[in-house]
């Protein structure tokens, strides 16, 4: 078949294409678009009339963006699986995240206990450190120094860079605390 061009032309504040289901019971779609399955085949993109790219679906999924993404939804999240935004997989960020909390899943029932009252040997060691990274002047640990120590807390990137959890190693180290702090009570 024929590739087709639809071009339409909006006045002003109004729709140049705007397509609708003709159900309100929600068994109908406004548009359906089919592309190929590479990351090559765009099924879906809208641009600026001088070409900029402002939003691409491509054939396999990915989504891009070419500006900020707002969700303006209410909905509150309580899981993984609930809320405004879903994300199935990880999130890489190359800037700050702002947030007004943050919640991990803690569940017992998620978890296999390994060793009770942990205390892993020589997390006194962890010294923080007072550095620049990206231009910024920050205060924290290096990754390298957690490695022997609490290897659980450090994770390798596909580009061999080196990522820490600092709640892991601040809970092993607020716990370190509280033991030093019991022996000196009972002295």
């Amino acid at each position: 078949s024929a590739a087709v061009t639809l071009t339409t032309n909006g006045a002003s504040g109004q729709w140049s294409t705007r397509v609708n289901g003709n159900s309100t019971t929600g068994s109908s779609y406004g548009l359906g678009v089919y592309a190929g399955t590479n990351s090559s085949d765009d099924a879906f993109r809208v641009h600026s009339y001088s070409g900029t790219e402002y939003f691409k679906v491509r054939g396999d999924g990915a989504i891009t963006a070419s500006s900020s993404v707002t969700v303006q939804s209410t909905t509150n999240s309580t899981s993984g699986t609930t809320g405004a935004l879903i994300v199935g997989g990880g999130i890489g960020a190359g800037g700050a995240i702002y947030a007004t909390s943050f919640f991990e899943n803690s569940d017992s029932r998620l978890k296999t206990l390994l060793i009770d009252n942990y205390n892993p040997i020589g997390i006194e060691k962890i010294t923080p450190k007072l550095y620049t990274k990206n231009g910024k002047t920050e205060l924290g640990y290096y990754a390298q120094d957690v490695i022997g120590i609490l290897d659980n807390a450090v994770s390798k990137g596909e580009d061999g860079m080196l990522s820490l959890s600092y709640r892991e190693v601040l809970v092993a180290k607020i716990y370190a605390l509280e033991k030093e702090i019991q022996k000196l009570k009972n002295k």
